[in-house]
C-alpha cells in the first residue's frame, strides 16, 4: 500500500498515472488538512487484515470477519461515510487481489 501524505501530492494527477500502473492500492492524503487520513488508515487496516487472515486464519481465530471489524472500527472513529466508500477513494492498485473490488 502506498499513502501521499503531503498537500501537493493530493493536488497532483502524476499520482493517479504512476498507481494505474502498480498493483498496490494508493491513497492520497494531507496530514495538514486531515484529507484523506482516514481513508489510507483503513486501506491500512484492510490490507493489513487481509494479510494476517490469509497467513494466519484471523477471522477464524478471533471469530470476526474482515468486513465486520472495519465497520466497527469506522463506527470507533466517527466515520461519516461507509467502509466501501473510504476504500473506494484508492487512486490505484487493488485492495482485493482476488476480485480487485473494495470490500
Amino acid at each position: 500500500m502506498i499513502c501521499c501524505h503531503c498537500s501537493a501530492a493530493t493536488k497532483s494527477p502524476v499520482i493517479e498515472t504512476v498507481a494505474g500502473r502498480g498493483r498496490e492500492p494508493v491513497f492520497k492524503a494531507s496530514a495538514l488538512n486531515g484529507s484523506g487520513v482516514l481513508e489510507s488508515f483503513f486501506g491500512l487496516l484492510h490490507v493489513t487484515w487481509q494479510k494476517l487472515d490469509n497467513e494466519h486464519q484471523l477471522a477464524k481465530m478471533i471469530g470476526i470477519d474482515r468486513a465486520d471489524f472495519l465497520r466497527m472500527a469506522a463506527k470507533q472513529l466517527g466515520a461519516v461515510a461507509d467502509v466501501p466508500t473510504l476504500l473506494g477513494s484508492s487512486v490505484g492498485g487493488s485492495l482485493d487481489r482476488k476480485s480487485g473490488v473494495p470490500t
